[in-house]
């Protein structure tokens, strides 16, 4: 397990995503909210979490909501879906990585 780093899921995982969604959006959130979980016994014995979900406010009144797993078995999809009035919709979506799938080490 040496890929977790002090920073945990949120500095491992979401670091970039809210860097982009900010730069985006060209402003810092006023408000966020996270909800976390382990479902990964090791991972929560070194006092991690593996999956998240995150809600961000801006003063312009724009959402951003983010979601990530340590254990995703489809594969690390990225994708930036820009949502404005007047029913414009604009997505952007790569799979970056082929499907990973973590099994825990035999102890």
């Amino acid at each position: 397990m040496r890929f977790l780093s002090p920073g945990g899921v949120f500095h491992d995982c979401l670091v970039h995503d809210i860097d982009m969604i900010c730069w985006v959006l060209g402003e810092y959130p006023t408000h966020v909210y996270a909800a976390a979980s382990s479902f990964i016994g090791e991972i929560g014995e070194m006092g991690d979490v593996d999956t998240v979900a995150a809600t961000m406010k801006f003063k312009s009144g724009a959402l951003a909501i983010i979601d990530t797993s340590r254990d995703a078995k489809y594969g690390y999809d990225q994708r930036l879906e820009v949502r404005i009035a007047g029913d414009v919709s604009v997505t952007i979506s790569r799979v970056s990585h082929p499907p990973y799938f973590w099994d825990p080490p035999v102890l």
